[in-house]
């Protein structure tokens, strides 16, 4: 994380960073994207972003609770 994080301040660096870990994505990322099945979601700030997956986590999650699949 650490080598990331230096790696970002260097000005006009752009990395891309792929993880389902939205901690991470929050603490290093400016801008995100969600994908769906390969398809672009959404583009946004990363806070944005991080919610929007967490929230369809939970509802993934809901229904399986809920159908059993």
């Amino acid at each position: 994380m650490k080598k990331i994080q230096s790696i970002l301040k260097d000005k006009g660096t752009t990395v891309l960073f792929v993880s389902h870990s939205m901690s991470s994505v929050r603490q290093l990322c400016n801008k995100a994207m969600l994908l769906e099945r390969g398809n672009i979601k959404f583009i946004g700030d990363t806070d944005t972003v991080a919610d929007m997956y967490l929230n369809e986590e939970v509802k993934k999650e809901e229904e399986h609770i809920v159908t059993g699949k």
